[in-house]
């Protein structure tokens, strides 16, 4: 009688160990499957977390860069009104030059073609009355 117990649980822990085992190898198989891949996602998101970085030192390299140009823009529009003003005070020395030619014919100081090429020589009368009215008088000289 006592074989008969000890057969059936020695039966019943052989089909336990084989039946069970199956199950938690399994288990086990795909839990080491799941470890491997969060291994290569967790590696890719450091990569990820790299090229992050790398974007917002270039976004802050970016905004410096931006207000350098916006000063840079701002120092130029304030050249450029120089530059307009001294365009129409060259201008007008030139036409004043014209002028004092015209009046002295052997005194040769600029060069009439030059004045007649000029888009200010015909654009520009308010300045060349201005200039030519004080440059006048000097060649009435009477």
């Amino acid at each position: 009688m006592r074989a008969r117990p000890l057969l059936l649980s020695v039966s019943l822990a052989a089909a336990a160990i084989t039946m069970p085992g199956c199950i938690v190898e399994d288990i086990r198989d795909q839990m080491v499957l799941i470890n491997e891949q969060m291994t290569q996602i967790d590696a890719h998101l450091v990569a990820v977390d790299r090229r992050l970085e790398k974007l917002d030192t270039i976004d802050t390299s970016l905004e410096s860069i931006d207000t350098s140009l916006t000063t840079v823009d701002q120092e130029l529009d304030g050249i450029a009104v120089t530059l307009t003003a001294l365009d129409k005070h060259l201008a007008s020395l030139r036409r004043t030059l014209s002028n004092i030619d015209s009046t002295i014919p052997f005194l040769k100081l600029s060069d009439d073609e030059e004045v007649e090429d000029t888009p200010e020589a015909g654009g520009e009368d308010a300045d060349a009355g201005e200039v030519s009215g004080e440059a006048d008088p000097a060649s009435d000289g009477n």
